[in-house]
């Protein structure tokens, strides 16, 4: 269950770095891990702009999700959120993504590049390389090196506030 946690801190980075390519769309974007879903995106003035559930499963079928996705959706509308994402680990075989966004809207499930799915062992290569295109131009910082270090420090970030947040469940001073 660890290492869910540490792909869903993961995950989220992915998803604030691809916000970043329009940075005047998220002005004022705060990004909460796990309170209102696996994790949120909220505006300025704390609505949900986005919820994100999380999913590193083995399963390939669709049914394997269904309950996670009735809970998103489930939250996407106490929330009033139009915009409610599942990101799973593994392609789902048996439902397309069309069908899944049809069926649970709002819920969609989230695309990487083309695929509706990001492999455990491929999100750092993801992040790596949302890092490299937001750095264009900026030849010191587009190489594989500096994408590495820079996605380590950002690993480091996640894993303290993870543990930050396991730490008050532990106490019992918060759920």
């Amino acid at each position: 269950s660890w290492s869910g946690y540490l792909y869903q801190g993961k995950v989220a980075l992915y998803h604030v770095l691809c916000l970043l390519e329009n940075r005047e769309e998220c002005n004022g974007y705060k990004l909460q891990l796990d309170l209102l879903e696996d994790f949120a995106i909220l505006n300025a003035q704390s609505t949900p702009v986005s919820l994100h559930q999380v999913k590193a499963k083995k399963t390939q079928y669709y049914s394997g999700y269904q309950a996670d996705v009735t809970k998103v959706k489930k939250k996407a509308s106490d929330n009033n959120c139009d915009n409610a994402y599942f990101h799973s680990a593994r392609e789902i075989t048996d439902k397309t993504a069309t069908e899944i966004a049809s069926e649970e809207s709002p819920v969609k499930l989230y695309e990487y590049n083309g695929q509706f799915h990001c492999e455990v062992d491929e999100i750092d290569n993801k992040i790596e390389a949302q890092l490299k295109k937001l750095w264009q131009g900026q030849s010191f910082k587009e190489t594989d090196d500096y994408a590495r270090i820079a996605r380590q420090h950002f690993d480091q970030l996640i894993l303290k506030q993870v543990l930050f947040i396991h730490g008050i469940i532990h106490t019992g001073s918060q759920s």
